[in-house]
């Protein structure tokens, strides 16, 4: 009698789930920096380290947060901050739900110009115990003042979701104060 093999062929769903968050949360800095005006050469040059961070300590379960800081050079504030933050499923979420792109591409043709000079830098928030990655060093936010928060619809797949939030003074319209920089 002859035997019968075979092999079991299966999806790993927390790696697409990081895959997939980790994809987003690049697109979503990129649409950023191109609509307020800023360089994505930075980002650019930096791809691998930031997809090195995002997939471990999404992987580990250990990232908390990932901001887009925009500020001016040598201040100790920041102007802007589009924060992503990130929740984990022990049951996965079999339903794709889209990062919120057309939503903040509209909010940053709403918002004001940002001052000539302004930079950024991508700030991550991990557990204490999250491995280390090459390329990351420690690092702390900027204050924000008189910041206004806008929250965006929520995204993810699988093990892994995201809620992404803008906070600074350029929201017209929300914010009590208008400065000039």
């Amino acid at each position: 009698m002859a035997k019968i093999r075979g092999i079991g062929v299966g999806a790993n769903v927390m790696e697409k789930s990081v895959t997939y968050v980790c994809n987003t949360v690049i697109q979503l800095f990129f649409r950023i920096l191109h609509k307020r005006g800023l360089d994505a050469g930075f980002l650019s040059s930096s791809l691998e380290v930031l997809e090195n961070g995002l997939r471990t300590w999404l992987g580990e379960q250990k990232l908390k947060e990932m901001h887009l800081e925009v500020s001016l050079p040598h201040s100790s504030d920041a102007l802007e901050d589009w924060k992503a933050i990130f929740e984990y499923y022990a049951e996965p979420d079999e339903n794709v739900r889209k990062p919120p792109v057309e939503e903040v591409e509209r909010i940053c043709q709403e918002l004001r110009a940002l001052p000539a000079g302004a930079i950024y830098r991508i700030v991550a928030v991990t557990e204490p115990d999250a491995s280390d990655v090459p390329g990351w060093i420690a690092s702390s936010l900027k204050p924000l003042r008189d910041a206004t928060e806008r929250p965006f619809s929520g995204w993810g797949y699988g093990h892994v979701g995201a809620k992404f939030f803008y906070h600074g003074g350029f929201l017209d319209g929300l914010h009590n104060q208008q400065k000039d920089y």
